[in-house]
């Protein structure tokens, strides 16, 4: 079962695409070109995913490489029901590394930290 701390952090990024910032999954930000998968990067300021070809060598501080099941959890994350949310298994690292993007969009888009988050830690 999905914790409530993901729970948390999945109504944030659910609020974002009804505010009108849904990240961009599936298509590279840069060309367009749709994403093939392994190694993608994931830009908060471009609003999504970016593919290797267009990466830069060195990626800035607001961007990473993020794996499949992350982005699976995001598109997941985004287009399922709570209840059936509820019901998926995602892994330890999964899970932390869903956490930490959703929070960045979240804080790019509000332009402060959500200290507030924390407060959702461990339960």
């Amino acid at each position: 079962d999905v914790d409530f701390e993901s729970l948390v952090h999945i109504f944030g990024v659910k609020l974002l695409d009804l505010l009108g910032y849904r990240p961009e999954l599936t298509r590279c930000t840069q060309c367009l070109r749709g994403i093939i998968a392994p190694h993608a990067v994931i830009d908060v300021r471009a609003g999504g995913l970016i593919c290797r070809e267009c990466a830069p060598q060195k990626l800035p501080e607001y961007a990473h490489t993020i794996s499949d099941a992350a982005i699976k959890y995001l598109l997941l994350a985004l287009d399922e029901h709570f209840e059936t949310l509820k019901n998926y298994r995602f892994g330890t690292i999964e899970l932390s590394e869903f956490k930490k993007i959703a929070r960045q969009l979240l804080e790019f888009q509000l332009h402060k930290p959500l200290t507030a988050l924390d407060a959702f830690k461990g339960l």
